[in-house]
């Protein structure tokens, strides 16, 4: 998570605060950490289509302000997964790739650094990736990196 402009820092809303080792917003308002996109128009057509897919084990969207160009995710508790995934883990996650490819989303991500282990529930939750997909993702290689973890 990149930590947010000065400007919306100032806003009595969020404090910058550390949790775990990723710096983010905290919420004041929703009472929860939240990562902040400047929402282009290509995040914006990706965003929708990760928000339509709604699984569970998806990071959060939790508002899109067009007027302000800007939306916000939930931060889950947790930090990257540093093992290899279980069995049961990668069918879950081969599950949710399924389901964006069927809402239209192409991740192009799916790595460690895009999966977070909370600690408390041993959950996975994959997270939207604020960087585009690259040239040419498809589903298959989405699988194929699940196959990889």
């Amino acid at each position: 998570t990149v930590p947010p402009p000065e400007a919306e820092v100032a806003d009595s809303r969020f404090a910058l605060r550390t949790f775990g080792e990723r710096q983010c917003l905290f919420d004041t308002a929703l009472e929860r950490p939240v990562q902040t996109l400047e929402l282009t128009p290509s995040v914006l057509e990706r965003l929708g289509a990760f928000a339509r897919a709604d699984h569970p084990s998806a990071q959060i969207v939790c508002r899109v302000d067009q007027a302000d160009a800007r939306a916000w995710l939930v931060v889950p508790a947790g930090s990257p997964l540093a093992r290899a995934l279980e069995p049961s883990e990668k069918r879950a996650l081969f599950e949710i790739v399924e389901q964006m490819h069927a809402a239209g989303f192409v991740h192009g991500h799916v790595d460690r650094e895009h999966l977070i282990l909370d600690p408390d529930t041993g959950d996975l939750v994959l997270l939207f990736p604020s960087e585009a997909p690259p040239l040419g993702a498809s589903l298959d290689q989405d699988r194929l990196a699940v196959a990889r973890l």
